[in-house]
């Protein structure tokens, strides 16, 4: 579904989340007015680097380069790289409070920036969560509809909180985007500030809508659900996989359930389960070293070739999320057709016996039955890898412009 020619909507983005999929959806509907975004490739300094590194070649530019939105949204591109050298700074900020004030006013200089270039033609602002409030609530003011994509669970930081004191020197106290640390501090929390400048909240999973309903007041109506797309690459993949090979694909941390994993793990082996499970993606040293984790197999950080190879090759993919939005790499497991157990915080599209298993958080029991389930019934493993697969078919970039469109811009819809 178009949108009608009378909307045009500015995205507000910082980095390239999920490689421009929302500008890129909006732009295939012909209804984007503008990408507001801090650096990318093809326009800029960038483009003026490209150009210079064949002469200055530099290893610590490649990630960059691949900032590259597609033509139709390049050409509407405005950049403030100031932005990204702003976040980036409050980043590296230890101080839980000292971050959350550096990044708050690293999103109020640009959302300066941005109100003098202003709203164009737009009808509505689309912003992911926390970025450049108050440009956001400067656009409802003159009568735009504002959106806020909560890519992350607003209860995030309170649940990981919980789990860090449970687990005491696993990994360091962590901050998102200081929901928690505001609200501590006495200040005014994010999504006290969204409440005021946000007219819709657009939620990638359920985890994600029930979260802003319950437990922090914001009605249905303004909320829409719309899952993320598959990549085709994924679908591409020809699977062969070994049978007792389970996967964890993600940062090892306590947010993702790294610490049930562990604990799962050690439960198979007690059992003499025949499996081998693999941890793909960053793990601090803190986490490697504990006891609890004698069972993993850490393979780091892939290439995507390797980590292509491991889709192709595993027999279960887990992921026993705390919280999150809803986790790209249960897209990545559907589309190369390998059954999911998972939580119904990490926000999949897996229904329950259907693509996957869904189990409680915080309950390695639970994982440990569900993973030596499908280990051992095998009909039951191989019917749920063809059903993920046939899923992830549907869940095309064509189908996400539609779904987002519909969600957004029908006025059928009851507002």
């Amino acid at each position: 579904m178009a949108c009608s020619s009378k909307n045009k909507v500015i995205v507000v983005q910082n980095g390239a989340r999920r490689q421009y999929a929302i500008p890129a959806a909006f732009a295939k509907a012909g209804c984007l007015e503008a990408l507001y975004t801090d650096i990318c490739a093809g326009n800029g300094i960038i483009k003026m680097l490209e150009q210079a590194a064949p002469f200055f070649p530099s290893r610590r530019l490649g990630p960059l380069f691949n900032r590259r939105p597609p033509k139709e949204v390049l050409e509407r591109t405005v950049l403030f790289p100031w932005w990204a050298w702003d976040v980036r700074s409050a980043l590296r900020c230890d101080h839980h409070f000292e971050r959350l004030c550096k990044l708050r006013r690293a999103h109020s200089a640009a959302s300066e920036k941005m109100l003098k270039v202003g709203f164009g033609e737009a009808t509505h602002v689309y912003s992911m969560f926390g970025e450049c409030i108050e440009y956001q609530l400067e656009a409802r003011r003159n009568g735009l509809t504002t959106i806020t994509d909560v890519n992350l669970a607003p209860s995030a930081e309170a649940i990981v909180a919980q789990a860090q004191a449970k687990h005491p020197n696993w990994e360091a106290p962590t901050i998102y985007f200081g929901q928690e640390t505001a609200a501590a501090a006495g200040v005014r929390t994010v999504m006290e500030l969204l409440k005021e400048s946000t007219d819709l909240f657009l939620c990638p999973s359920e985890f994600v809508q029930s979260d802003l309903i319950e437990n922090f007041g914001v009605s249905r109506a303004r909320t829409r659900l719309v899952p993320y797309a598959v990549n085709p690459k994924w679908l591409s993949i020809d699977t062969k996989p070994s049978p007792g090979r389970v996967i964890f694909v993600g940062k090892a941390e306590l947010r993702k359930g790294i610490h049930n994993l562990c604990a799962a793990a050690n439960i198979l082996k007690e059992r003499e389960i025949n499996c081998e499970i693999y941890v793909i993606g960053d793990a601090p040293s803190e986490i490697r070293r504990q006891p609890a984790a004698k069972n993993l197999i850490f393979r780091g950080r892939l290439g995507q070739e390797e980590l292509r190879e491991a889709y192709s090759t595993a027999d279960i993919f887990v992921l026993p999320s705390l919280a999150e939005g809803s986790a790209g790499v249960t897209y990545e497991a559907l589309g190369a057709g390998v059954p999911i157990v998972t939580t119904f915080e990490a926000g999949s599209c897996v229904t329950h016996m259907q693509e996957g298993i869904i189990v409680q958080r915080e309950q390695p029991v639970e994982l440990a039955n569900a993973i030596e389930g499908l280990i051992l019934n095998r009909d039951l493993r191989n019917a749920l890898a063809r059903n993920g697969r046939k899923k992830a078919q549907k869940l095309s970039w064509e189908s996400y412009a539609t779904r987002l469109t519909a969600a957004l811009f029908d006025e059928a819809k009851d507002r």
